[in-house]
């Protein structure tokens, strides 16, 4: 736990399983630290920290719950990927901790690989990779389910050169970033998507490769990274500001091989945790402006990798 503004180690606590892949904070401040791990290696679980980070609880998942966690209705909610032919959903109820787990098949009973998890009161969205006609061409498909009923509600077909490794709830709709935008010659291009309340899903262009982001006052902030999930070596790495109501967009350069594991907001600022890098920006948590400017190094973290903010501590 670091202070967001001095960077200082505030508390510390070793999770008695590595592997942690997905980070959320509840509504009483208790960390959940969901895990990749490879098959039969344990029993699969996630971590609820306290947030004093002192006390532990493990809550029996479906296997490999280390896609994300969001929470609705009083409930949890851990997306597992599982063995990739189709994904979970284990939902625990935030008061007696009891385990309700849904299978996510997979479309049209190919492969599945869960990637992304967001959830409002209205709707659960996930999203993973599938199959398609052309091998050579990354493939996502989105499934949304009734976060009461916990029944599967609509999904799509297989969408070509989409990727999305983050959704983001926005005011009635969600915003799924999609980091495969850059490799297909369709324009406009589908750098990310809205999903409306009646599922209809709309594509627009602000930058490629979009992969991290948040959104605030109306305007969407996102990394940007070629590279990831992706057999490409470009160096590029950037920071777009895109104003969802003009669609205006700002674009910055960040400094090469950035990769980052995470983004949020905190205050005035962008937060980026950042797993590996140059010896000139090891790993670590950076912060920089909104504009994509300032990339200042705030704590020294080797293996940094999701990022939560919680309430601010004297």
């Amino acid at each position: 736990m670091l202070h967001s503004r001095s960077g200082e180690t505030l508390a510390h606590s070793q999770l008695e399983q590595a592997g942690a892949s997905a980070l959320a904070l509840d509504r009483s401040g208790r960390v959940w630290v969901g895990r990749k791990s490879a098959f039969g290696s344990h029993p699969a679980s996630i971590d609820i920290v306290g947030a004093d980070l002192k006390h532990q609880t493990q809550v029996p998942t479906a296997e490999n719950p280390g896609v994300g966690v969001a929470f609705s209705h009083g409930k949890a909610l851990i997306a597992c990927s599982q063995r990739g032919l189709g994904g979970a959903l284990t939902a625990v109820d935030l008061e007696s901790l009891s385990v309700q787990t849904i299978e996510v098949d997979a479309p049209k009973g190919g492969t599945y690989i869960l990637t992304a998890l967001a959830a409002s009161e209205q709707k659960i969205v996930l999203a993973g990779m599938t199959s398609g006609p052309d091998p050579k061409t990354r493939y996502a498909a989105i499934t949304v389910i009734d976060p009461r009923t916990l029944k599967t509600t609509w999904r799509s077909q297989p969408l070509e050169n989409v990727d999305i490794w983050q959704i983001i709830p926005h005011d009635d709709m969600f915003i799924l970033l999609n980091v495969a935008s850059g490799e297909g010659t369709k324009q406009p291009r589908s750098d990310s998507f809205f999903l409306s309340r009646n599922n209809a899903l709309v594509p627009f262009a602000t930058a490629p490769a979009a992969l991290w982001g948040a959104v605030r006052n109306g305007v969407l902030y996102t990394y940007h990274n070629p590279t990831h999930n992706s057999l490409r070596t470009v160096p590029e790495r950037s920071l777009s500001t895109y104003n969802l109501a003009t669609r205006k967009l700002t674009v910055a350069k960040l400094p090469d091989y950035i990769d980052a594991a995470d983004l949020t907001l905190a205050d005035d600022r962008l937060m980026l945790s950042v797993k590996s890098a140059t010896p000139a920006y090891p790993s670590g948590v950076y912060t920089l402006g909104l504009n994509g400017a300032d990339l200042r190094l705030l704590a020294k973290l080797p293996g940094a990798g999701k990022l939560a903010l919680g309430p601010t501590r004297n």
